[in-house]
């Protein structure tokens, strides 16, 4: 089974009326900020510094909203994409793009862009509604969503080579 471990952070405008998302060169789909743990490093720590990397922007405070799990499929998984996701507020930096990220964006939280990774949107729905969870929230992700997502952005058609690396080798494997 393919195991990843890793942080998103939800980034709002002060106003809570917006996120930040970022447009990832590789597949380009729009995804909140996140990414790996460093070894040694706190899980808020992890969210705060990918938020900055991905974004140039920072927060002042994270907020912990809870672990999602994404398991394909979900009884015997073969992949299993655990997240720890934490909120926050935008206190100031300005755009940046890097090497994983071709655009960085503000949108209403109510009107998310074409190609948002549609299991993120449970997120933001629940960093709205300020839900915290205390246990793992499984998400239910069918292999034909993930697909049709990436048809609806092409990108399968013209990056099949990085859609299989962005499953495998950027993974970390266990056995169970």
């Amino acid at each position: 089974m393919i195991y990843r471990e890793g942080v998103c952070c939800i980034g709002f405008t002060p106003d809570r009326t917006q996120i930040v998302l970022t447009k990832r060169r590789d597949l380009s789909i729009w995804c909140l900020p996140g990414g790996g743990i460093e070894p040694g490093e706190k899980l808020e720590q992890a969210a705060s510094r990918e938020l900055t990397e991905e974004t140039g922007f920072y927060t002042s405070t994270l907020t912990y909203q809870g672990i999602y799990d994404i398991k394909i499929p979900r009884f015997h998984p073969i992949f299993w994409d655990r997240v720890y996701t934490y909120v926050g507020t935008i206190a100031g930096g300005k755009p940046r793009i890097n090497d994983e990220v071709k655009k960085i964006e503000m949108f209403e939280v109510n009107n998310l862009p074409k190609g948002f990774l549609f299991y993120q949107k449970a997120r933001v729905q629940d960093a709205i509604n300020k839900t915290i969870h205390s246990s793992p929230v499984i998400q239910q992700v069918r292999v034909r969503d993930v697909l049709e997502t990436l048809i609806q952005n092409f990108q399968i058609l013209k990056h099949p080579v990085r859609l299989y690396r962005n499953l495998t080798i950027a993974s970390t494997r266990r056995e169970d």
